[in-house]
């Protein structure tokens, strides 16, 4: 446990070994400034993003689950992305956009699960800004939020919402969508 920042300045790898490993961290504690690949089943909890992952650092996550507890001022998030991100697998549950995207963001989610439980937006999943771009090749995701001309390409995975808000909302972006499967509230 620890409540101080966690810089990460040179490429880095933190390998959960055993699944009952817990890293339990303050507010925006692990700052990516370079490469940073997360590996095992362990787990990360903290108080609101776990990960701030700056222009120009990569994060790669291969596995584990990542819980945001609070929507502070960053909306509850598990990873504020503004760099380059590949998610592999792993469950990522925040109550708010737990993968935000913003500025030169760039993420990739192969597999994996999104969650944003008890949620005031109702999109586990936002990309925001022209310069921002976010593919969906699978996994399960409570939602997509694309706002401000993100470019969203989803080939597959399952994105649904069961609050009162849509799967996938796209306002002034670039949307291209070749496959997967959607579900929205039908209310």
């Amino acid at each position: 446990e620890t409540s101080g920042e966690i810089a990460i300045e040179k490429p880095t790898v933190i390998d959960f070994k055993k699944k009952d490993v817990t890293l339990t961290v303050g507010k925006q504690q692990i700052v990516n400034k370079s490469e940073l690949t997360v590996k095992g089943a362990g787990k990360m909890t903290a108080t609101d993003y776990i990960f701030m992952n700056e222009a120009g650092a990569t994060l790669t996550i291969e596995n584990g689950t990542y819980t945001a507890t609070k929507a502070t001022d960053a909306n509850g998030v598990v990873i504020y992305n503004q760099g380059i991100c590949n998610i592999k697998n792993g469950t990522f549950d925040g109550p708010g956009f737990t993968l935000m995207n913003t500025g030169s963001a760039d993420m990739t989610i192969e597999n994996g699960n999104v969650i944003n439980r008890n949620s005031p937006t109702g999109y586990a999943l936002m990309a925001a800004g022209g310069g921002t771009k976010l593919t969906v090749k699978g996994g399960r995701i409570e939602a997509i939020q694309s706002i401000g001309g993100a470019n969203v390409t989803i080939s597959g995975g399952t994105i649904l919402n069961d609050c009162k808000y849509y799967a996938l909302y796209n306002q002034d972006g670039k949307t291209t969508i070749t496959g997967g499967y959607f579900s929205g509230y039908p209310g």
